[in-house]
């Protein structure tokens, strides 16, 4: 093969594989699932190409016609933007009609799509018990009224179906079922009743199993979560330093239940200067049921700052909070930073 003009000529496929790549980081800057694989490849050092570069395409779905093929998946909503690598067919809800579980490599690993595509066909479902072949009668080639499938152990990339066939009658009420099994043997039945989940038993007739599927009701909706109650920072920044109404002031709600607060309060030194430089005032107030103790507690590590008590506060305040107060209005800050962008944006004027 001649590579003349090619500057990557000569290159390892890695090594063309790696300069393909650093097109793609340009190209592709603005995609964050692009850039997040070239950060990793970057991190991989001499690791050969191991970082899918999919994750744009929709998933389709094709339709046998009989004639040739039909992508369906953006009718039936399955065409999902994800980087997928597998599905398995599972009925979820024991409604009869088969759903699919989605694997992604990426971005939403795990997505359950229940069918909901109205019909009124009907089906059966069929789980074979072997005894001279396998437990499962993995390789058996099962025909239902005049249609076939045999029955595998995986069914596409780390994919696998439960072990049972399903098979759609049309509006049939009825189906005839033949059975060849691994081992050559071939059973034959009459007349099962549609919409139902059948056990056979290779070379037993007797011990065939009908089951009519209860359909599964969706879970009750989950309650949304209790949101935290707001405490009123502009009337405990009044009560507690009355006399700075026209300066910033930062109210920082704390506990010393709270890892993150313990680690604010020491550092809450630097924090006092900086606030200082910035033209505010901390204010330190604890949410601890026990105030007595947190006054001892910072008397005994010796603490630069001093505790201070609202009245008045509602239970289960989200800490820590900070709430910086000035007289055009408030604004908070949450999480481990909430300190830091608090007084970045108090020394804003």
């Amino acid at each position: 093969m001649s590579h003349a003009g090619d500057p990557r000529a000569g290159l390892s496929l890695t090594g063309r594989f790696r300069d393909h790549v650093k097109d793609l980081a340009v190209s592709d800057s603005r995609n964050p699932e692009v850039q997040n694989r070239f950060g990793r490849l970057r991190r991989l050092g001499s690791v050969g190409p191991l970082v899918s570069f999919s994750g744009n395409e929709a998933d389709p779905l094709f339709h046998n016609t009989g004639s040739g093929f039909v992508d369906i998946g953006s009718t039936l909503g399955i065409a999902r933007t994800e980087d997928g690598r597998g599905f398995a067919l599972v009925d979820l809800d024991q409604d009869g009609a088969l759903d699919v579980v989605l694997h992604n490599h990426f971005r939403n690993p795990i997505v359950a799509m229940l069918n909901r595509a109205a019909g009124g066909n009907r089906w059966l479902r069929l789980r074979l018990r072997g005894t001279k072949s396998n437990r499962f009668g993995i390789g058996a080639r099962v025909t239902v009224n005049g249609r076939v499938q045999e029955l595998a152990c995986g069914t596409g990339y780390l994919s696998g179906n439960a072990p049972e066939l399903h098979f759609g009658l049309g509006k049939a009420e009825s189906a005839d079922v033949s059975v060849r099994w691994p081992s050559g043997q071939v059973d034959e039945y009459k007349g099962f009743a549609a919409n139902r989940v059948v056990t056979l038993v290779e070379g037993d007739p007797k011990g065939i199993r009908v089951e009519v599927l209860r359909k599964l009701e969706p879970p009750a909706a989950t309650p949304p979560p209790t949101v935290p109650p707001e405490p009123d920072a502009r009337k405990v920044a009044a009560e507690l330093d009355p006399a700075g109404a026209e300066a910033p002031r930062l109210v920082v709600f704390f506990s010393l239940d709270c890892l993150a607060c313990v680690a604010e309060l020491r550092e809450a030194e630097g924090h006092e200067r900086r606030a200082a430089a910035a033209g505010a005032r901390i204010l330190w107030v604890s949410t601890d049921a026990d105030f007595g103790q947190v006054q001892q507690e910072f008397a005994l590590n010796k603490s630069a700052v001093k505790p201070l008590r609202a009245r008045d506060l509602p239970g289960g305040l989200q800490v820590p909070s900070v709430y910086l107060v000035r007289p055009a209005g408030v604004e908070k800050f949450t999480g481990r930073h909430a300190m830091t962008a608090a007084l970045e944006a108090a020394a804003v004027r």
